[in-house]
């Protein structure tokens, strides 16, 4: 059977294992090394500590030879400065008739938490990148939609400013030869003013306030992109009552 004085000490003192002997009423007699630091205090009953609770009866199977080891694996002791997991083992010494316990570090529990822990970390990043491509796409978008209502608003102005070049040289040339049909061109140079005025406003004012958009022409512009340049057949439907929610 064990010897705690010449086979585990050692190890026990090194920190490499924790070692503690039970007296045969479970009461502590013996800890070395700080592995074992999760049991009650000399003298103390084992099983008041939180990895024994309730477990008397198998205390008692373990000392009248119906068990042979009580198998902790994967525990975790909470004691400052013990960040990994613990597998303990108690034996019964029947020479000596005491229990010992022996703890160890147990590699597999802390791969397995540093396999989880780099899955976690993984998802996070896949994540974060989704999150950045959507908000590029968003992005891209808003560019898009911007480039276009810039493009509407240079129409809008070059348009009106031909339309009253226009009229203003049938008005010159009105007063040198028909000088009652000024006042009419004048008229139609207003009209043609105040017109491309307010189309002027209006995509400057959609310019600006993206937010009011219909994002349902967004979608179906950026998926008509996606399919001429990827040459995927992509095809889109969009109910009426969804529409009128995106347009809200």
């Amino acid at each position: 059977m064990i010897d705690i004085g010449t086979e585990l000490l050692p190890a026990a003192q090194a920190e490499v294992i924790g070692l503690a002997v039970l007296r045969a009423d479970r009461t502590v007699q013996q800890k070395v090394g700080r592995l074992v630091e999760w049991l009650p205090a000399l003298g103390a009953d084992c099983c008041l500590c939180t990895l024994l609770v309730g477990m008397e009866a198998e205390m008692a199977a373990l000392s009248e030879g119906r068990r042979d080891v009580i198998a902790l694996s994967g525990v975790r002791a909470e004691l400052p400065g013990l960040d990994r997991p613990v597998t303990a083992v108690i034996l019964w010494n029947g020479d000596q008739s005491h229990y010992v316990v022996i703890a160890m570090p147990d590699f597999t529990a802390r791969q397995a938490e540093i396999m989880f822990e780099s899955e976690r970390r993984a998802r996070r990043l896949m994540e974060q990148q989704l999150e950045a491509a959507n908000s590029e796409v968003r992005f891209a978008s808003l560019a898009r939609t911007r480039l276009r209502l810039a493009r509407d608003l240079h129409d809008t102005l070059v348009h009106s400013i031909i339309a009253l070049l226009t009229q203003i040289r049938l008005t010159r040339h009105f007063l040198a030869t028909d000088p009652a049909r000024v006042s009419d061109g004048l008229a139609i140079a207003e009209e043609a003013a105040i017109n491309g005025l307010a189309r002027a406003r209006d995509a400057i004012a959609r310019l600006r306030m993206p937010d009011d958009l219909e994002p349902g022409s967004d979608v179906e512009e950026m998926l008509s992109d996606f399919a001429r340049q990827t040459g995927i057949e992509v095809s889109t439907r969009i109910d009426d009552g969804a529409r009128a929610g995106l347009q809200d």
